[in-house]
């Protein structure tokens, strides 16, 4: 008996390492000790994930890039509506708590700004 995993066994090995599988869920699919596993995919130069973490590949994550916004890519503004701050027949004759931001909104929605990003504007 040899200490050679078959190819087939192998192969197994490293397509699911190749596709970031972690050693444990190859170790369960396989049978094959992590410790093992981990060996032959250092051998194919497929990268292994540290200790409670993932491969380190370069360039990061698309999300962590400085370029990201939070903004809308286009104008898409909130409502197609012009915004009112009246406040109708059936509510009292007390102006709207929003009445003093009216500027703020009307021009943030003309700039394309979603809801949220209006309100965070506001608080900050």
């Amino acid at each position: 008996m040899s200490n050679v995993l078959d190819t087939a066994k192998q192969h197994q090995i490293r397509a699911l390492g190749t596709l970031g599988r972690s050693l444990r869920e190859i170790e369960a699919a396989t049978g094959v000790r992590r410790e093992t596993v981990s060996a032959y995919l250092k051998a194919a130069g497929i990268p292994v994930r540290a200790r409670g973490g993932r491969p380190r590949t370069w360039p990061p994550n698309p999300a962590t890039r400085p370029e990201v916004s939070t903004d809308a890519p286009s104008p898409n503004p909130a409502t197609t509506r012009e915004v009112s701050t009246d406040p109708g027949p059936s509510r009292s004759p007390q102006t709207s708590a929003c009445a003093l931001y009216r500027e703020v909104v009307v021009d943030a929605l003309a700039r394309g700004r979603n809801a949220m990003a209006i309100w965070q504007d506001l608080v900050d």
